[in-house]
């Protein structure tokens, strides 16, 4: 799957979020667990909803956040959020980067 196509969404439910100035807190409910996101991450999953695309995000960390690699740091923080079951549950495709 392309960068194009892919378009996460976030989890919404049982979470206790506090966005904070340079990070957002977010507690899982079911898993009893904290996570800490930063301004990329945080940024990333707020976009997560189900109809921005990868690219898009990417753009938005470019612009907003003067990310240069925005797109890898999108599957960066794709990969972590998925692996602390904050997004909706559907596999996400991580685009493996050689170097």
């Amino acid at each position: 799957m392309n960068s194009m196509g892919t378009m996460p969404q976030s989890r919404t439910e049982q979470l206790v979020i506090q966005e904070m100035a340079d990070e957002t807190l977010v507690y899982d409910l079911d898993r009893h667990k904290a996570h800490c996101l930063n301004r990329a991450a945080s940024a990333v999953w707020s976009r997560c909803d189900g109809s921005t695309t990868v690219s898009e995000m990417a753009e938005i960390l470019r612009r907003d956040l003067d990310i240069p690699a925005a797109e890898d740091v999108v599957w960066l923080a794709l990969s972590q959020l998925g692996k602390a079951k904050l997004l909706d549950g559907r596999e996400v495709i991580v685009k493996v980067v050689k170097p």
